[in-house]
């Protein structure tokens, strides 16, 4: 099964599952990141590194560098 990055829009192959990560609802008492309860399964797919730049635009933490190399 193929799939789309919910991000860059690019195809990506979910059975490899150190490039990828699935999008899901869930529990969590506020405040926390740990402790899920009652995952589901959502429908979005996005490479790792997608969702890593996501993290760190939403953070503040990005900003795209320009290179000639």
């Amino acid at each position: 099964m193929k799939v789309n990055c919910e991000f860059c829009g690019t195809e990506l192959d979910p059975n490899r599952r150190s490039n990828c990560m699935k999008h899901v609802q869930a529990w969590v008492e506020p405040g926390k990141s740990s402790g899920i309860k009652l995952v589901t399964d959502g429908v979005g797919w996005a490479h790792r590194t997608c969702v890593e730049m996501e993290e760190k635009k939403r953070k503040g933490k990005w900003e795209q560098k320009e290179s000639l190399f």
